[in-house]
């Protein structure tokens, strides 16, 4: 074999990415730059305004979430990777 290409890997596929070239020659390579949370393949959850001040203020109660894994918003901001379980929502941060 002389040669190998990967075609796609997760959400990132040929369609979506750039060559060495390309982006060594763009006068603009912040265009290329993707949001954090596109690579993720986790349900979107946003949280409502009480529910996101709780959360920063550290209360850990049962706020109704079905269990799982989230990509999780305030309005439209990416806070991070958060797990519901038993209604309560950690927000993974590392």
């Amino acid at each position: 074999m002389s040669k190998l290409t990967r075609a796609e890997s997760g959400r990132f596929n040929l369609g979506n990415s750039v060559g060495l070239e390309e982006f060594e020659d763009c006068s603009d390579p912040e265009k290329y730059v993707i949001p954090a949370d596109f690579a993720l393949d986790f349900e979107k959850l946003f949280l409502e305004e009480k529910d996101a001040k709780k959360i920063l203020d550290g209360v850990y109660e049962d706020l109704g979430f079905k269990d799982g894994t989230y990509r999780v918003y305030n309005g439209d901001k990416f806070w991070g990777v958060g797990e519901s379980s038993g209604g309560k929502l950690r927000i993974y941060v590392r």
